[in-house]
């Protein structure tokens, strides 16, 4: 795989600037476990089902206290702990979910305070899998920190349609689980899922979008890109 680029056109950073409007850092506090998230409609988030629960019975007493918070990051007038602040809806935060030995993911519903916060805004999705050696930009929260960018211009390394799995190089953490996975168009492509421990190194593994919208689509508005 080659190294980054010596230089990156500022169109990217100006697409990177307008997906991070629509992430946010899940924060747990049933079992103090934190991660990533990204808007895809105008109230429903989407993340990785093990952010907030290891079993169904938990799932929606851990969703009662989880939060959302929207443009952690740091800045010269904020820090990474400030941000918008948007709560679940209070009587069905839970709207569709998929187990961790399956899809790994939950979409959440969010309360309809939401519609009066400025500077968040949904993002497209692609029901596509992306190609090998193609990009994969992640925007996340690592460690529970302010949101980071992490880009490989041709990091992904394996695709199986089949399984809903994809595997790259791009850089995570813990707290990164149930990030948005970009394509070099700044299309959402995957949520990143796992960290995993191979002979030559780190990999990490998402759940393409292409299956996880089968299952999402009767609940959101949103029509996925083909």
């Amino acid at each position: 795989f080659t190294p980054p680029p010596d230089f990156l056109d500022v169109a990217l950073l100006r697409k990177a600037v307008n997906r991070a409007r629509s992430v946010c850092r899940i924060e747990v506090a049933a079992n103090g476990e934190s991660g990533t998230g990204v808007l895809i409609d105008n109230d429903l988030v989407l993340t990785n089902y093990h952010v907030l629960a290891k079993d169904q019975d938990r799932l929606q007493r851990n969703a009662e206290s989880t939060i959302l918070r929207f443009g952690a990051f740091t800045s010269a007038v904020t820090t990474a702990s400030r941000g918008q602040e948007v709560a679940l809806h209070a009587s069905a935060p839970i709207v569709v979910a998929s187990p961790i030995h399956e899809y790994d993911f939950v979409l959440l519903r969010t309360s309809e305070a939401i519609a009066s916060f400025n500077d968040i805004g949904p993002t497209p999705i692609v029901a596509r899998a992306p190609e090998l050696r193609s990009a994969i930009y992640i925007l996340q929260h690592p460690e529970g920190g302010p949101m980071k960018l992490a880009l490989s211009n041709n990091g992904v390394t394996w695709v199986d349609s089949a399984k809903g799995r994809i595997q790259y190089i791009t850089r995570t953490a813990g707290g990164s689980s149930g990030s948005p996975c970009f394509d070099a168009d700044w299309n959402l492509v995957a949520i990143h899922h796992a960290e995993l421990a191979k002979s030559f190194g780190s990999m990490r593994e998402g759940i393409l979008m292409e299956s996880i919208c089968e299952q999402i689509r009767p609940h959101t508005k949103v029509k996925s890109n083909a």
